[in-house]
């Protein structure tokens, strides 16, 4: 998908208690998008792509279609 977070849980931790809450809901809803559509994909095309820690790409076969999740 080419995109990354945001940020991370700690941060949204302490954006939380410095009472920065416009922040976190931001976080959480970007969040989410990228979760779905990282779902999507990976129904779509039976795989999703990631890179590594140390920068290598790789590749998750999924079986992710509706009808096999319900």
């Amino acid at each position: 998908l080419n995109r990354g977070k945001s940020a991370d849980g700690l941060v949204s931790l302490k954006w939380y208690k410095g009472g920065e809450i416009d922040k976190v809901i931001e976080y959480c809803k970007q969040d989410v998008q990228i979760t779905r559509n990282l779902f999507l994909y990976g129904e779509t095309n039976g795989c999703v792509k990631y890179t590594t820690r140390s920068g290598i790409a790789k590749e998750l076969e999924v079986d992710w279609k509706i009808a096999n999740l319900i």
